[in-house]
């Protein structure tokens, strides 16, 4: 019976720890890859959820804009943002920047947006009726400036409603609950704005 060397015998005992340590190796390289997908996957989705903000801000100003300037308050009433060519730059290009982060993101954050995305083709009729309202801007305008914030809130529902979806789908706590922080001071700021809005409809 031939003499098995200790080298062998060394490499032999060695074979099954090494190949388990291997084995183990692998396994948490995998899972240390699947918990980083996810990580990445629940960090998109809370941006995704704060993505909107800069649409819901740029078409409140542009509103408010259009809303101070027919009743012909425009040198009373202080506003962020002024003047018709400005306000609607500044929603044209928050709606171009969101349209491309979408691009970029998964198909259910896409799905969740796709509603208020299509309803912005309604944008273009709001201008064109508001930039064919005649008459002098005064107070008997605030009737048509009542219809005017009534459609700029159908157009900002969607996105809302797109927010909360997305904020539902967010597995991390605090990812989730920045999420749904955000979503609720855009949504308190557009219920008082109508609110201040139906106040002065009221009073005059």
């Amino acid at each position: 019976m031939p003499r098995i060397s200790i080298r062998r015998k060394l490499a032999a005992a060695l074979v099954l720890p090494v190949a388990m340590l291997v084995v183990v190796t692998v396994v948490e390289v995998v899972q240390a890859a699947h918990e980083a997908a996810r990580a990445e996957a629940q960090t998109e989705l809370a941006a995704a959820a704060i993505g909107p903000a800069g649409i819901i801000t740029a078409l409140q100003d542009e509103r408010t804009w259009a809303g101070v300037e027919l009743i012909g308050q425009e040198d009373v009433v202080g506003v962020p943002v002024s003047g018709y060519e400005d306000t609607r730059a500044l929603s044209d290009e928050a709606i171009d920047a969101f349209r491309d982060e979408i691009a970029g993101r998964t198909r259910r954050v896409a799905d969740a947006y796709r509603p208020a995305l299509e309803g912005l083709e309604e944008l273009a009729r709001i201008r064109s009726d508001i930039d064919a309202e005649p008459g002098v801007r005064d107070l008997s305008k605030i009737e048509f400036v009542g219809e005017v914030y009534a459609r700029y809130a159908s157009l900002l529902q969607p996105f809302f409603a797109g927010t909360s979806r997305v904020a539902l789908e967010i597995d991390d706590p605090e990812l989730r609950q920045g999420a749904e922080l955000a979503d609720t001071v855009d949504r308190e700021v557009e219920a008082l704005t109508l609110l201040l809005n139906e106040t002065v409809s009221l009073a005059t």
